[in-house]
């Protein structure tokens, strides 16, 4: 989610304003001193130079993104540019014909007010049509070696993060910087197909396909026991990891099962039955119902049944089996939430979905039941772990979201958060929703900038995941890599679950 400035900066200084005062007129004589002293005025035929905005230390006034001087050389091609989007880890060059996936680049920067920025990367693909999400051409490089300039990009990526936290506004040409592990989308569908299952779940999925929803195939479940190794706490004990990871997704197929009798058949009578026939395992009070006459809930009963049993194994359960009822009731409560808003649409909002809504990804529940797997994992940290995994439950939600709206709009199903932002940023109306035909509000809604905005906010919001590396013994680092990883394996799925 995006929010304005709130007051904090009655004024946005734009580098053209800021132009017209004189404020950055030395300095922008001197980035193109130094640009013709790096590249002797040779511009390659590329791009007019934008003259740059100071790299120098940044405070609380930063109200727009650095526009500077780049040298971009790759293949046969030598251009001068100027870039905005730049952070740690990569930056996004515009303009042009994008390098083929896998190309090294290599870059100048030229950043008055620090030190330059010499650098080499590998070309990324963002895994969705770069006229959809960034509203304009160029490509991502994420960087290998930093050669000069380690320091200049931490204080560029410090005010990348504060514009992300505080800006929701066009004129900032913030563009995500969605730095996938996969060089090609491709070759992640291809690890997909080729993940295996074990026996326990082929069993599982072949039950679901006889009641389940024709569209979720097997790429869906694959993907989602793939996730389920790439996103586990590192704490896990090596060899629960194969169970630990069925077990959870048995549990997301549990939580499709809900779904499905909310957003798709948006059946109130049957998904409270489903929910009453959890509600021994979550209360720890009375008998479980048994299902008549219904191969649905028959199935529901059955995997939630073998599902908590093996639950009841795992090392740490009694220590942690207060929290994952808790965590359940929360799914449980988004599933009520889902129907709600197709079946009334007017309370569509972005506030109540970003709370609500995320915790059907299930990975809330999925951190408690590695804690169940972590020996070594004090209870001092739960606290800190479980905002990681809430951050993380988010970022999930935002790639689900982008991944699958397209599908559901076809079926009329308005959960996904890309209509609830859709409303709030004047996108679409309640009544356009109801009344327009789906193709049409598609189409509407790949134009809008809504996914740009959502993928910024996940972008943000890994940010927020690293900003408690303090808190926790967990290698957030690597965790944060492994967010990419998720990301990637959601968008390699677009248009096919």
């Amino acid at each position: 989610m995006f929010v304005g400035y709130f007051g904090l900066y009655k004024e946005r200084v734009c580098h053209t304003t800021l132009l017209r005062r004189g404020i950055l007129m030395d300095t922008h004589k001197h980035s193109r001193a130094r640009l013709g002293e790096q590249f002797g005025g040779d511009h390659g035929g590329g791009p007019v130079i934008v003259e740059g905005t100071s790299c120098g230390p940044t405070g609380a006034s930063v109200a727009a993104l650095p526009s500077l001087s780049c040298r971009v050389q790759y293949e046969q091609q030598s251009f001068v540019v100027s870039v905005s989007n730049i952070s740690e880890r990569g930056m996004f060059i515009p303009g042009g014909s994008p390098p083929t996936l896998g190309s090294i680049v290599n870059v100048h920067l030229v950043c008055p007010g620090g030190e330059d920025v010499v650098a080499e990367g590998e070309v990324r693909s963002l895994g969705v049509d770069p006229q959809v999400i960034l509203g304009t051409t160029g490509f991502v490089l994420r960087f290998t070696t930093v050669s000069s300039g380690a320091s200049t990009l931490q204080t560029l990526g410090k005010r990348r993060i504060e514009l992300l936290r505080r800006a929701n506004d066009g004129d900032a040409q913030l563009v995500p910087l969605l730095l996938l592990p996969e060089l090609s989308l491709v070759a992640m569908r291809d690890r997909i197909s080729r993940y295996p299952l074990s026996p326990l779940l082929e069993s599982f999925i072949q039950e679901y396909q006889a009641v389940g929803m024709p569209h979720r195939n097997k790429s869906l479940w694959k993907s989602t026991r793939m996730g389920m190794d790439v996103v586990m706490l590192p704490s896990v004990t090596p060899e629960l990891k194969p169970l630990i990871n069925d077990i959870k997704t048995l549990g997301a197929m549990a939580d499709v099962l809900l779904d499905d009798l909310a957003d798709e058949k948006q059946d109130r009578e049957r998904l409270e039955k489903m929910i009453a026939l959890f509600g021994r395992r979550l209360t720890g009070q009375g008998t479980a119902p048994v299902p008549v006459g219904d191969p649905y809930l028959e199935f529901a009963s059955s995997l939630w049944e073998r599902m908590w049993d093996m639950i009841e194994r795992l090392p740490r359960c009694s220590e942690f089996v207060r929290v994952l009822q808790y965590d359940w009731h929360q799914v449980i409560n988004s599933m009520r939430y889902s129907l709600l808003v197709n079946q009334i649409p007017a309370l569509q909002n972005a506030t109540e979905h970003d709370a609500y809504v995320p915790h059907n990804m299930h990975m809330m529940c999925n951190a408690t039941l590695d804690l169940m797997c972590s020996p070594t994992v004090n209870m001092a940290e739960l606290g800190a772990i479980r905002k990681v995994a809430l951050l993380a439950q988010d970022l999930g939600r935002i790639g689900n979201m982008v991944t699958t709206w397209e599908r559901e709009i076809m079926s009329r199903d308005f959960t996904s958060g890309v209509f609830a932002h859709a409303v709030d940023q004047g996108v679409l109306s309640v009544r356009e929703i109801e009344s327009q035909p789906p193709r049409a509000l598609a189409s509407q809604l790949r134009h809008s900038g809504v996914e740009t905005r959502l993928l910024l906010t996940w972008e943000r919001k890994r940010a927020e995941v690293l900003g408690l590396r303090s808190t926790t013994r967990v290698d957030l680092e690597a965790f944060a890599e492994l967010l990419d990883e998720m990301l990637a394996i959601q968008l390699a799925l677009r248009g096919i679950i």
